[in-house]
């Protein structure tokens, strides 16, 4: 590396040189340019600029822009919430039927097993009903010795 004080100079130069053909070329496109970044801009200026040659100040571009920035944020919240709250719906939906199935199995058990009873207690009355009436024939079969005994008939 040479430190002639020329070279760095041209190289300098040569540098600045790039840089404002860069700036030409940006500022034909109207875009911005180099030379203007990192520069501040002070709020005074804010209220008078144009934004795309439409008339509007780029505070209410910006606001307007915000605005439906927020509504969009908010639809989507809204939008979410919606959601949310559909599926809580659907859980407790979900719950309500697996108590409504649950006390259903239950009943369902309830009523076998009382089935089951009242088919035993059946059994069991058949069973006294047939002794009874076997009781009632011995008592015909027994009175109708007595009466044969008694000439009676």
């Amino acid at each position: 590396m040479d430190h002639n004080p020329f070279t760095i100079s041209f190289r300098a130069f040569s540098q600045q040189r790039c840089n404002w053909r860069m700036i030409e070329e940006r500022g034909k496109e109207g875009k911005r340019s180099y030379e203007k970044l990192g520069k501040k801009k002070s709020l005074s200026l804010l209220g008078f600029m144009t934004s795309f040659g439409k008339g509007k100040s780029s505070r209410s571009v910006v606001r307007k822009k915000l605005y439906k920035s927020s509504i969009q944020k908010a639809k989507e919240i809204l939008q979410v919430k919606m959601m949310k709250t559909g599926l809580e719906n659907e859980i407790q939906e979900k719950r309500v039927m697996v108590e409504s199935l649950k006390a259903t199995i239950k009943d369902a058990a309830e009523t076998e097993t009382e089935y089951r009873l009242l088919k035993m207690r059946r059994n069991e009355l058949r069973g006294e009903l047939i002794s009874g009436i076997k009781g009632i024939v011995r008592m015909r079969a027994t009175e109708m010795l007595l009466m044969e005994e008694l000439d009676l008939l």
